[in-house]
């Protein structure tokens, strides 16, 4: 059985897709084009959790009562699937392209 990973919850995900929250983001990402953070926040996939942490703690900067039961929860099984499932697809989109040439 593997380990579960961590997600942010939904009051993070709730308070990151608040006016503020997004900008939160935006200096995290240094971008200005929202469409990014809207993209971050649709897929709210343990894929990097060192980037997690470190939003997690731009997020305490300006709610520092934020704790980590609040902020984060543990993936689900059917997260957990759905995110295997992603990555053997991905891979197996690479192999396929590497194959008829497409580098991209």
């Amino acid at each position: 059985m593997s380990k579960k990973k961590l997600v942010f919850s939904d009051e993070a995900i709730e308070l990151l897709n608040s006016p503020e929250g997004r900008q939160i983001l935006m200096g995290f990402f240094g971008i200005k084009d929202k469409r990014t953070v809207e993209n971050y926040l649709a897929n709210n996939v343990p894929s990097n959790f060192l980037l997690n942490m470190n939003i997690g703690e731009e997020i305490r900067k300006h709610l520092p009562n934020m704790t980590d039961k609040r902020l984060f929860r543990k993936e689900t099984r059917e997260e957990e699937r759905s995110r295997n499932i992603a990555y053997v697809e991905k891979i197996l989109n690479r192999n396929r392209n590497e194959k008829n040439g497409d580098h991209h």
